[in-house]
Protein backbone atom coordinates (compact mmCIF):
# COMPACT_ATOMS: atom_id res chain seq x y z
CA UNK A 1 0.00 0.00 0.00
CA UNK A 2 1.90 3.31 -1.28
CA UNK A 3 2.35 5.76 1.52
CA UNK A 4 0.34 8.93 1.75
CA UNK A 5 2.41 12.26 2.60
CA UNK A 6 2.22 13.17 5.68
CA UNK A 7 -0.21 16.30 6.82
CA UNK A 8 0.71 19.26 8.51
CA UNK A 9 3.94 18.77 8.14
CA UNK A 10 6.25 22.08 8.86
CA UNK A 11 9.36 22.79 7.14
CA UNK A 12 12.37 23.07 7.93
CA UNK A 13 13.45 26.87 9.10
CA UNK A 14 13.12 29.43 12.22
CA UNK A 15 12.29 27.41 15.31
CA UNK A 16 8.84 27.96 16.13
CA UNK A 17 8.57 31.55 18.76
CA UNK A 18 12.31 32.19 17.66
CA UNK A 19 13.31 35.30 16.93
CA UNK A 20 12.85 36.60 12.93
CA UNK A 21 16.53 37.29 11.55
CA UNK A 22 17.10 41.02 11.41
CA UNK A 23 17.23 42.85 7.95
CA UNK A 24 18.03 46.06 7.14
CA UNK A 25 14.83 47.63 6.57
CA UNK A 26 14.63 49.92 3.33
CA UNK A 27 11.61 52.10 2.46
CA UNK A 28 12.04 52.96 -1.56
CA UNK A 29 9.76 56.65 -0.44
CA UNK A 30 12.38 57.15 2.33
CA UNK A 31 15.44 56.50 0.06
CA UNK A 32 14.36 58.40 -2.90
CA UNK A 33 13.46 61.65 -0.32
CA UNK A 34 16.74 61.35 1.34
CA UNK A 35 18.08 61.19 -2.29
CA UNK A 36 16.58 64.57 -3.61
CA UNK A 37 17.86 65.90 -0.22
CA UNK A 38 21.47 65.48 -1.41
CA UNK A 39 20.72 66.77 -4.33
CA UNK A 40 19.61 69.85 -3.18
CA UNK A 41 22.85 70.09 -0.80
CA UNK A 42 25.03 70.06 -3.83
CA UNK A 43 25.87 72.35 -6.62
CA UNK A 44 24.13 75.39 -6.95
CA UNK A 45 21.80 76.47 -3.88
CA UNK A 46 18.32 75.97 -5.78
CA UNK A 47 17.20 73.11 -8.77
CA UNK A 48 14.59 72.97 -10.87
CA UNK A 49 12.43 69.80 -11.32
CA UNK A 50 14.35 68.44 -14.27
CA UNK A 51 17.95 68.56 -12.16
CA UNK A 52 16.28 65.42 -10.22
CA UNK A 53 16.62 63.13 -12.88
CA UNK A 54 19.90 62.38 -11.70
CA UNK A 55 18.17 60.43 -9.16
CA UNK A 56 16.43 58.27 -11.71
CA UNK A 57 13.16 59.55 -10.75
CA UNK A 58 9.97 60.77 -13.37
CA UNK A 59 9.22 64.25 -12.83
CA UNK A 60 5.86 62.81 -11.59
CA UNK A 61 7.57 61.36 -8.76
CA UNK A 62 10.16 63.44 -7.50
CA UNK A 63 7.60 66.22 -7.84
CA UNK A 64 5.14 64.40 -5.27
CA UNK A 65 8.26 63.63 -3.50
CA UNK A 66 9.12 66.83 -3.22
CA UNK A 67 6.50 68.20 -2.20
CA UNK A 68 5.89 66.26 0.87
CA UNK A 69 9.20 67.05 1.74
CA UNK A 70 8.10 70.98 1.31
CA UNK A 71 5.34 70.26 3.64
CA UNK A 72 7.60 69.26 6.45
CA UNK A 73 9.77 72.40 6.09
CA UNK A 74 12.56 70.66 4.53
CA UNK A 75 12.22 71.69 1.19
CA UNK A 76 11.47 75.31 0.20
CA UNK A 77 9.52 76.52 -3.54
CA UNK A 78 10.10 79.75 -5.13
CA UNK A 79 7.08 80.14 -7.19
CA UNK A 80 9.04 83.09 -9.24
CA UNK A 81 11.73 81.32 -10.26
CA UNK A 82 9.98 77.50 -10.19
CA UNK A 83 13.03 76.36 -8.09
CA UNK A 84 13.58 74.46 -5.17
CA UNK A 85 16.08 74.70 -2.10
CA UNK A 86 17.08 73.41 1.21
CA UNK A 87 14.27 74.10 4.01
CA UNK A 88 14.83 75.89 7.28
CA UNK A 89 13.57 73.11 9.08
CA UNK A 90 16.70 71.07 8.12
CA UNK A 91 18.69 73.90 9.73
CA UNK A 92 16.89 73.17 12.86
CA UNK A 93 16.98 69.53 12.98
CA UNK A 94 20.49 69.71 12.34
CA UNK A 95 21.11 72.14 15.14
CA UNK A 96 19.21 70.23 17.53
CA UNK A 97 21.36 67.33 17.00
CA UNK A 98 24.56 68.87 17.29
CA UNK A 99 23.32 70.69 20.69
CA UNK A 100 23.39 67.15 21.96
CA UNK A 101 26.88 66.13 21.22
CA UNK A 102 28.98 66.41 24.40
CA UNK A 103 32.70 66.93 23.90
CA UNK A 104 33.46 64.40 26.60
CA UNK A 105 31.92 61.47 24.16
CA UNK A 106 33.70 63.09 21.01
CA UNK A 107 37.39 63.39 22.69
CA UNK A 108 38.33 59.83 23.77
CA UNK A 109 39.64 58.62 20.34
CA UNK A 110 41.67 61.82 19.93
CA UNK A 111 43.12 61.22 23.10
CA UNK A 112 44.35 58.19 22.43
CA UNK A 113 45.46 59.26 19.01
CA UNK A 114 47.61 62.13 20.62
CA UNK A 115 49.17 59.48 22.75
CA UNK A 116 49.69 56.78 20.45
CA UNK A 117 51.26 59.28 18.00
CA UNK A 118 53.52 61.62 20.64
CA UNK A 119 53.89 58.81 23.14
CA UNK A 120 52.77 61.81 25.80
CA UNK A 121 50.03 62.17 28.28
CA UNK A 122 47.02 63.88 27.01
CA UNK A 123 44.26 65.63 28.40
CA UNK A 124 40.95 67.49 27.79
CA UNK A 125 39.83 70.17 30.12
CA UNK A 126 36.84 72.93 30.61
CA UNK A 127 36.95 76.40 31.97
CA UNK A 128 35.11 76.99 34.84
CA UNK A 129 35.73 80.32 35.98
CA UNK A 130 38.47 81.20 37.44
CA UNK A 131 40.08 77.23 36.96
CA UNK A 132 40.27 74.77 34.64
CA UNK A 133 38.92 71.38 35.64
CA UNK A 134 40.54 68.04 33.91
CA UNK A 135 37.85 65.60 32.89
CA UNK A 136 39.44 63.09 30.52
CA UNK A 137 43.30 62.26 30.60
CA UNK A 138 45.10 58.98 29.04
CA UNK A 139 48.10 58.50 30.62
CA UNK A 140 51.92 57.91 28.47
CA UNK A 141 53.19 54.27 28.32
CA UNK A 142 56.57 56.53 29.99
CA UNK A 143 57.56 55.07 33.86
CA UNK A 144 58.22 58.87 34.56
CA UNK A 145 55.24 60.95 33.76
CA UNK A 146 52.75 63.86 35.56
CA UNK A 147 50.00 62.26 38.16
CA UNK A 148 46.93 61.90 36.57
CA UNK A 149 44.83 65.17 37.12
CA UNK A 150 41.64 63.85 35.53
CA UNK A 151 38.42 65.57 37.91
CA UNK A 152 41.19 67.63 39.05
CA UNK A 153 41.61 71.72 39.13
CA UNK A 154 44.48 73.93 37.99
CA UNK A 155 44.56 77.72 37.78
CA UNK A 156 43.77 78.58 33.92
CA UNK A 157 46.97 81.40 34.01
CA UNK A 158 49.61 79.09 33.99
CA UNK A 159 48.18 75.48 31.88
CA UNK A 160 48.06 74.72 28.74
CA UNK A 161 44.51 74.20 28.27
CA UNK A 162 43.99 77.25 30.34
CA UNK A 163 45.51 79.92 28.31
CA UNK A 164 44.23 78.04 25.34
CA UNK A 165 40.75 78.73 26.17
CA UNK A 166 41.57 82.33 28.16
CA UNK A 167 42.30 82.91 24.79
CA UNK A 168 39.43 82.61 22.75
CA UNK A 169 37.37 83.89 25.28
CA UNK A 170 35.12 87.41 24.43
CA UNK A 171 36.87 90.81 25.16
CA UNK A 172 34.42 91.11 28.06
CA UNK A 173 34.66 87.99 30.22
CA UNK A 174 38.36 87.94 29.38
CA UNK A 175 38.82 91.41 31.17
CA UNK A 176 37.09 90.39 34.12
CA UNK A 177 39.06 87.32 34.36
CA UNK A 178 42.38 89.15 34.10
CA UNK A 179 40.73 91.99 36.51
CA UNK A 180 40.19 89.39 39.67
CA UNK A 181 42.23 86.68 39.18
CA UNK A 182 45.28 86.31 41.69
CA UNK A 183 48.62 85.30 39.42
CA UNK A 184 50.39 83.24 42.17
CA UNK A 185 53.64 82.22 41.17
CA UNK A 186 53.33 78.21 40.81
CA UNK A 187 57.05 78.52 39.26
CA UNK A 188 59.93 80.83 38.53
CA UNK A 189 58.31 80.58 35.29
CA UNK A 190 54.83 81.61 35.73
CA UNK A 191 53.69 84.71 34.26
CA UNK A 192 52.26 86.83 37.36
CA UNK A 193 52.07 90.25 35.62
CA UNK A 194 48.70 90.98 34.09
CA UNK A 195 49.80 92.70 30.52
CA UNK A 196 52.57 90.26 30.12
CA UNK A 197 49.59 87.47 30.48
CA UNK A 198 47.42 89.26 27.84
CA UNK A 199 50.15 89.61 25.26
CA UNK A 200 51.12 86.15 25.74
CA UNK A 201 47.21 84.84 25.21
CA UNK A 202 47.01 87.40 21.80
CA UNK A 203 50.03 85.06 20.89
CA UNK A 204 48.30 82.36 21.71
CA UNK A 205 44.85 83.72 19.90
CA UNK A 206 46.88 84.14 16.58
CA UNK A 207 48.75 80.71 16.51
CA UNK A 208 45.85 79.23 17.24
CA UNK A 209 47.58 77.25 20.41
CA UNK A 210 49.70 77.57 23.68
CA UNK A 211 52.41 76.58 25.63
CA UNK A 212 52.85 76.29 29.48
CA UNK A 213 56.44 76.20 29.71
CA UNK A 214 57.05 74.86 33.16
CA UNK A 215 54.81 77.23 34.64
CA UNK A 216 52.37 75.05 36.65
CA UNK A 217 55.12 72.26 37.40
CA UNK A 218 58.87 72.74 37.11
CA UNK A 219 60.33 70.35 34.42
CA UNK A 220 57.04 69.89 32.31
CA UNK A 221 55.90 71.15 29.23
CA UNK A 222 52.29 70.98 27.75
CA UNK A 223 50.99 72.14 24.33
CA UNK A 224 47.12 72.75 24.02
CA UNK A 225 44.89 73.70 21.72
CA UNK A 226 41.16 75.24 22.36
CA UNK A 227 37.96 73.32 21.19
CA UNK A 228 34.71 75.23 19.82
CA UNK A 229 31.07 74.25 19.48
CA UNK A 230 28.76 75.01 16.76
CA UNK A 231 27.99 78.09 18.08
CA UNK A 232 31.82 79.29 17.25
CA UNK A 233 32.32 79.45 21.15
CA UNK A 234 35.46 77.73 22.91
CA UNK A 235 33.82 75.17 25.51
CA UNK A 236 36.88 73.48 26.11
CA UNK A 237 40.60 72.41 25.42
CA UNK A 238 42.68 69.35 24.90
CA UNK A 239 46.43 69.08 25.29
CA UNK A 240 49.50 66.95 25.29
CA UNK A 241 52.12 67.43 28.25
CA UNK A 242 55.29 65.14 29.19
CA UNK A 243 58.36 66.22 30.61
CA UNK A 244 60.86 69.04 28.75
CA UNK A 245 63.58 66.30 28.45
CA UNK A 246 61.15 64.53 26.25
CA UNK A 247 59.62 67.51 24.46
CA UNK A 248 62.51 69.81 23.92
CA UNK A 249 61.31 73.21 22.09
CA UNK A 250 62.96 72.11 18.71
CA UNK A 251 60.39 69.40 19.12
CA UNK A 252 57.60 71.56 19.58
CA UNK A 253 56.33 71.87 15.90
CA UNK A 254 55.25 68.34 16.26
CA UNK A 255 53.16 68.35 18.83
CA UNK A 256 51.22 71.65 17.99
CA UNK A 257 51.24 70.27 14.75
CA UNK A 258 49.24 67.36 16.46
CA UNK A 259 47.12 68.81 18.84
CA UNK A 260 45.93 71.70 17.37
CA UNK A 261 44.62 68.74 14.20
CA UNK A 262 43.00 66.91 17.11
CA UNK A 263 41.10 69.80 18.18
CA UNK A 264 39.98 70.93 15.28
CA UNK A 265 38.49 67.61 14.30
CA UNK A 266 36.92 67.22 17.62
CA UNK A 267 35.10 70.67 17.26
CA UNK A 268 34.20 69.97 13.34
CA UNK A 269 32.30 66.48 14.88
CA UNK A 270 30.69 69.31 17.36
CA UNK A 271 29.61 71.29 14.22
CA UNK A 272 31.93 74.22 14.31
CA UNK A 273 32.84 75.82 10.97
CA UNK A 274 35.53 78.43 11.03
CA UNK A 275 34.47 81.24 9.10
CA UNK A 276 37.34 82.98 7.02
CA UNK A 277 38.96 85.88 8.66
CA UNK A 278 38.20 85.25 12.11
CA UNK A 279 40.37 84.35 14.74
CA UNK A 280 38.62 82.02 16.86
Amino acid sequence: MPLKPARNVKKPGRPQGGPKPRKAYSSRLLDRSVLLLKILATGSNEKRLSDFSTAGLHKSTAFRLLDALRRHGLVAFDESTARYRLGLRLYELGMAAVSRLDVSQCAPPYLESLVADTGESASLGIFEDPEIVHILRVESAHPLRLPSLAGRRSPAYCTGIGKAILAHLDIARLDNYLNTVTLHARTPRTITDRELLRDDLKRVRARGWSLDDEEIFPGLRCVAAPIFNFEGRVIAGISVAGPVSRMPKDSLPKFTARVTTAAAEISRRLGYIRQVGRAS
